[in-house]
């Protein structure tokens, strides 16, 4: 069945000018336009709808307000910004409630690319066998309420670092994780932190909100008890992924949020792990020996025992939990990055080659990388570059 995608846009001439440009695309996708968020409502429970483009600004009911009360009535529906106000506090307020925000003028290309990775996603996180092993387990960790709070405080104009200390400290189990962590020589300050907030100051918002989230899901997994599955290397390994990954962004030149997206993405790409692992130790172990006898990748001798990876489990997961699409779309795709559909250096290139560069064993070759994605991408010639920042991040690491 075609895809069915409603724009909802209050400029008649901003609807006609979509029309024009996705004419070609009538074979493809089904795609209805209307002018108001009450009318896309109207439409919407009428005729199922895949996905919903709006614009931010419209009168009587704005985008997000439209976006919130389609994630409450269909929440399968996947949910996009198309909008010309690219004002940091307006593109802020969509964090929570959009799937991807879209900048106008917007050209069919761009607008094509979007939505087909949004599907491509989509389509490799619906695999029933995945869900039914997700749905019968009953130890994973949630989300924290503190991230949600974090998060929610982060979206709005009031966000500060004092205001990121206040929430922290109502939770002093998580205060005191997070100072010993960013006070630990894997971060390398040069100076005791001793408050929430001057953690804040020194290493970022997002990234103090980043690490509430993976503190939580490797302390609570601490109490798992499965054979030949180390939770601490896991949180080791990590981390150093997702502070190389960061680094890689720079180098590359890339904004602070891309950075922050590839240190998320580093910081719970093997998220799926502590899933599979807990779900069915058996099929676990089975799968580690597969990669050992057989000479297969780890996430290759999944999809032959199970038909799915623990990237899918992961992504699936902080999906769930309402994490930003193009976070989900790394951790989905960090081993398989051509099936992303994306270009250029993007979130799913940095942690891509932050993991390959990571499970490289002293000057052995690098391993793992796509090497017609990084052609295609125009990147081929970046590995020594990218080998140096791996090299100089190694030996600024504790022992």
């Amino acid at each position: 069945m075609k895809r069915r995608i409603l724009f909802v846009d209050d400029e008649p001439l901003v609807l006609q000018g979509l029309q024009r440009m996705l004419r070609a695309l009538r074979e493809d996708w089904d795609m209805l336009y209307v002018g108001s968020g009450a009318e896309a409502l109207a439409r919407m429970a009428e005729q199922t709808v895949d996905v919903v483009v709006s614009d931010m600004r419209m009168p009587g009911m704005n985008g997000v307000e439209l976006l919130q009360e389609v994630a409450r009535r269909h929440p399968g529906t996947i949910r996009m910004i198309l909008s010309g106000d690219a004002h940091p506090e307006h593109v802020l307020q969509c964090v929570n409630i959009a799937h991807q925000f879209l900048s106008k003028p917007c050209d069919a290309f761009t607008l094509r690319q979007a939505l087909e990775r949004v599907f491509s996603l989509e389509s490799r996180l619906g695999d029933e066998r995945m869900r039914s092993f997700l749905n019968g387990l009953t130890s994973l960790p949630s989300v924290p309420s503190i991230y949600q709070e974090l998060r929610e405080k982060l979206a709005s104009p009031e966000a500060s670092v004092e205001a990121v200390g206040e929430i922290l400290q109502r939770d002093p189990a998580m205060t005191a994780k997070l100072l010993q962590l960013v006070n630990s020589a894997s971060f390398g300050l040069g100076r005791q932190v001793t408050h929430p907030a001057q953690a804040a100051l020194l290493l970022g918002l997002e990234t103090i909100k980043t690490l509430t989230l993976w503190l939580h899901v490797f302390s609570s997994a601490q109490r798992l008890n499965v054979p030949g599955f180390n939770v601490d290397e896991l949180a080791r390994t990590s981390l150093q992924t997702g502070q190389l990954a960061r680094l890689l962004v720079r180098e590359e030149g890339g904004s602070r949020a891309l950075q922050d997206t590839a240190l998320t993405g580093g910081l719970l790409h093997d998220l799926g792990q502590l899933a599979l692992a807990v779900g069915d130790p058996e099929i676990f172990a089975q799968a580690r020996q597969l990669t050992q006898q057989a000479g297969v990748t780890e996430w290759q001798a999944e999809r032959q025992l199970r038909g799915f990876t623990h990237a899918e489990v992961g992504a699936y997961l902080l999906a769930l939990w309402g994490l930003p699409f193009d976070l989900v779309e790394a951790v989905a795709y960090h081993h398989e990055p051509r099936a992303g559909g994306g270009r250029g250096f993007t979130a799913v290139t940095a942690l891509h080659v932050a993991v390959a560069l990571q499970a490289r064993q002293g000057l052995q070759p690098v391993s793992g990388l796509d090497a017609e994605y990084l052609t295609a991408a125009n990147l081929n010639d970046h590995l020594e570059t990218w080998l140096d920042v791996a090299a100089e991040a190694a030996a600024n690491r504790p022992v």
